[in-house]
């Protein structure tokens, strides 16, 4: 962390508000265009049925200040579509006023937002604008109450007037009128030896390749929002704007050759001159002569679409064909990491200041230290397995928080954002009111329903919201409310992110105690935990503000609590778990199933009675969930309860993709395949032992699911509540390696919990060598290929060393993967 890193410095930009935004003129010639703008009525907002089209040829100006005097009915919304003609360059400042919402773009181009249900409010941007015709998109809606609109403009000292209707024309002929502009977009611009704004950076990261993939919407916003707590959300989603900044060493001297593979516009500049300045049909490869040594570089890029690539190969004098560049030719102009700037003298001075402290306190005090060192070993000793748990707790909680509001993204699922909303509301005492996705929404009165946008995004609030249990609900809106938000829309990420972890990390010492209790071992209970806390599927799930995190935790206390009235036979044990068992309902609607497997865990060990108490306690509170959801909307109520009847229609094979898909919610987490593969098989394992309590827990639990879930809706993070038993049941499988090494475990480990994640943090180049393969998995099997043919103490030795040395390197597998999440979580990689 304070070493420089490797790779480039990336600027992911945006335009600042209120920043003089440079448009250019579209081309068009006379006989394809006519006076007026293109001008469309419709119902409703959002705008629905269309009610009227005209050409309108006056100014964009009306105040109605009662329903009588309205041209429409509201809600309604017009839309004006056309050419904006400027004759002067210089200056436009446009202003903006409406009651209540309305947009203005020129060229595709958001020039001012003022949206949103509102009285009166004008906004003003300036434009600096070249003579020529503009494509001009202006929108307006009306909710109700006044209905007011007007489009002025204010240019060369003049007075602010409304735009004149002899500036406004149309085309003959239709074309797409929200096309962004791209001939001379923002980012490629800026020049090697310009500053950059701060105002304009969203984030910047340290990128190890110049290999850029994104797949769905610019998540740099969402990033903006959550990491940088700049607490405006932008209004649109824009195009991508990304400057790359740094150094490349160039081996030797000699003629390069360097190309773009990307479907944006991309420029790049070496030692501040340019050499690709690529645009759609032009050429995308260049030749440079170069000398030996270190060289400025820097890319810019630019692309409109949602769909982003940017690949930068060279071909070197010593290589017949191009490549990647590899990281280590790359040094970032900043480190972005922890001590920004730290170089190696930085470092060195930080360790030599750290022992010199160290060893003056040694020096000072070794006397009380050699005393207190001998304790706290001898307390060790005794307790190492309470130690070990102490500090995987700690570094559970330590890998769940970084870059915790960041990944997995915002595009994977909006729901927490539900969650957060419903548990505000109900904190403030403004009853259960939330977004509801649009299979839900018919279950609700109209009055009862609110329009909002937000990040680009199309949200209905709806009041008496029933869709989710509340009792999670309720824990998400604890942080926002505590960190002082005022309104929903305040409950960030940042914020509502610490819910699931802390019940994530809390969970750490639930698996500990019910592995403990189920297997008596230590070295199991320790293993466990220790893949509970590191792994990366598990870690990412922990920051996942969904009911499901709720249910993992409060399912596996009520499986403790069983496991201590077996021991004990204490009846507030029993208590707990009856109670437990009720409440998994309050979590997530799958957690009905804990009725049934919480009296089986008892039936089975002879606790015949006490299987019916629990189920007796179990089902009255489980019961009150459908009573609070009746008491809450009764007409939504029996209206949602057929809703899901008609969405939850599952099918025979659904088992299988639960099976297959180690997705946490929409997107599948490629990462996690291979862990997720492995604790299957671990879980299957399990089978065979004497104690069948993770078996038959996870498989009831996939039974319930599989029945009530969706073949169209089988999210990801419905699969939480299993987590916990899948590392139990990994812990078990690691123990029996450790004491019984053999060739067929230590495949399995290595082709699959190993293999497929290593696979994904490997250079391209590396990952898809066959030699690497191949030697990996002859070294990795011999220790064990010795102990199965020679059956000596020596091959058992070195055969139980080899384990313990594949756990470790597992878990710095682990550990490297979660720091490095942002870039490994690709959904379609």
């Amino acid at each position: 962390m304070l070493l420089p890193q490797h790779g480039l410095t990336g600027n992911y930009l945006y335009p600042s508000e209120g920043e003089n935004a440079v448009l250019h003129p579209i081309n068009v010639s006379p006989p394809e265009i006519r006076s007026g703008l293109n001008k469309k009525v419709y119902k409703g907002n959002p705008k629905a049925q269309l009610i009227e089209e005209i050409t309108e040829d006056k100014p964009i100006y009306f105040e109605w200040h009662s329903d009588a005097k309205k041209s429409y009915k509201s809600p309604f919304t017009i839309e004006w579509n056309g050419l904006l003609k400027i004759e002067d360059r210089c200056d436009y400042t446009f202003l903006l006023g409406s009651d209540d919402g309305s947009e203005l773009f020129l060229n595709g181009k958001c020039i001012i937002n003022n949206g949103g249900v509102h009285g009166l409010v004008e906004k003003r941007q300036t434009v600096c604008l070249e003579p020529g015709f503009y494509r001009i998109h202006l929108k307006y809606f009306d909710q109700g109450g006044k209905s007011i609109l007007h489009l002025k403009w204010k240019f060369s000292n003049g007075e602010e007037t409304v735009i004149p209707p002899s500036q406004f024309y149309q085309e003959t002929n239709i074309r797409d009128l929200h096309a962004v502009d791209t001939t001379i977009p923002y980012i490629l611009e800026i020049e090697p030896n310009s500053i950059i704004k701060e105002t304009n950076v969203v984030f910047k990261k340290n990128n190890p390749t110049l290999v850029f993939k994104n797949h769905g919407i610019l998540r740099t916003y969402y990033v903006n929002y959550w990491d940088n707590h700049r607490f405006d959300p932008p209004t649109e989603v824009p195009a991508y704007n990304i400057l790359w900044r740094g150094s490349i060493w160039i081996p030797k001297d000699g003629t390069y050759t360097f190309k773009f593979n990307t479907n944006g516009d991309a420029f790049l500049f070496i030692d501040s001159k340019p050499i690709i300045k690529y645009r759609t049909g032009s050429d995308s490869t260049a030749q440079v002569s170069l000398e030996r040594g270190w060289k400025s570089i820097q890319i810019n890029y630019f692309n409109p679409k949602k769909y982003a690539t940017l690949h930068l190969l060279w071909q070197r004098p010593d290589n017949s064909k191009l490549t990647s560049i590899s990281s280590r030719y790359l040094k970032p102009s900043e480190d972005t990491g922890f001590l920004r700037g730290a170089r190696l003298r930085c470092a060195a001075g930080f360790i030599i200041t750290s022992v010199s402290i160290i060893l003056s306190f040694f020096l000072v005090l070794r006397d009380t230290i050699a005393n207190r060192i001998q304790g706290y070993l001898a307390y060790i000793k005794q307790n190492w397995s309470i130690v070990a748990l102490i500090v995987i707790v700690i570094l559970g909680a330590i890998l769940r928080l970084n870059n915790y509001s960041v990944v997995p993204p915002h595009g994977d699922t909006m729901d927490p954002y539900s969650e957060a909303w419903n548990g505000y509301h109900i904190l403030h005492g403004d009853g259960p009111k939330s977004w509801e996705p649009p299979y839900f929404l018919s279950a609700y009165k109209a009055e009862d329903v609110k329009f909002i946008r937000w990040f680009g995004d199309s949200f209905r609030i709806v009041k008496g919201y029933i869709d989710h249990p509340p009792l999670f609900s309720i824990f998400a809106g604890i942080p926002p409310t505590i960190c002082g938000a005022k309104d929903y829309l305040d409950c960030r990420f940042t914020t509502i992110n610490l819910a699931p972890i802390f019940f994530s990390t809390l969970t750490i010492v639930l698996v500990f105690l019910v592995s403990y209790n189920i297997y008596h071992s230590n070295t199991l209970a320790i293993i466990a935990s220790l893949l509970y806390a590191t792994v990366p599927l598990f870690v990412a799930a922990g920051r996942i503000a969904k009911g499901d995190g709720l249910l993992a935790l409060v399912f596996i206390s009520g499986v403790f609590c069983v496991l201590k009235y077996i021991e004990s036979q204490k009846k507030r044990y029993m208590i707990f778990a009856g109670l437990l068992a009720g409440l998994s309902f309050w979590c997530k609607e799958t957690g009905i199933c804990a009725i049934v497997i919480f009296p089986i865990l008892l039936g089975r060990k002879g606790f015949i009675k006490e299987a019916g108490i629990i189920a007796g306690i179990g089902f009255p509170v489980a019961i009150g969930y459908f009573l609070y959801n009746y008491l809450i909307n009764p007409e939504a109520f029996f209206k949602m309860l057929a809703l899901r009847n008609e969405q939850h229609v599952t099918v025979f094979n659904i088992v299988l993709k639960y099976l297959k898909e180690p997705r946490l919610a929409q997107v599948t987490a490629n990462f996690g395949m291979g862990y997720f593969l492995w604790f299957w098989y671990a879980i299957v394992y399990s089978m065979g032992k004497k104690d069948q309590v993770v078996p038959i827990t996870t498989f009831i639990f996939l039974m319930c699911l599989c029945a009530v879930s969706s073949d169209i809706y089988s999210y990801g993070w419905y699969l939480f509540p299993m987590y916990p038993f899948m590392a139990i049941a990994g812990g078990l499988f690691m123990r029996d390696f450790i004491s019984k090494p053999n060739t067929a475990k230590a495949l399995l480990i290595l082709l699959l919990l190993m293999a497929v994640p290593l696979k994904e943090i490997l250079p391209g180049d590396l990952s898809k060598a066959p030699w690497l393969f191949r030697c990996y998995l002859a070294i990795g099997i011999l220790p064990f290929l010795a102990v199965d043919f020679l059956r000596n103490r020596i091959s058992a030795t070195i055969a139980k060393a080899t384990c313990y040395t594949y756990i470790s390197l597992f878990i710095m597998m682990n550990v490297y993967i979660v720091y490095h999440l942002q870039d490994v979580y690709d959904p379609l990689k």
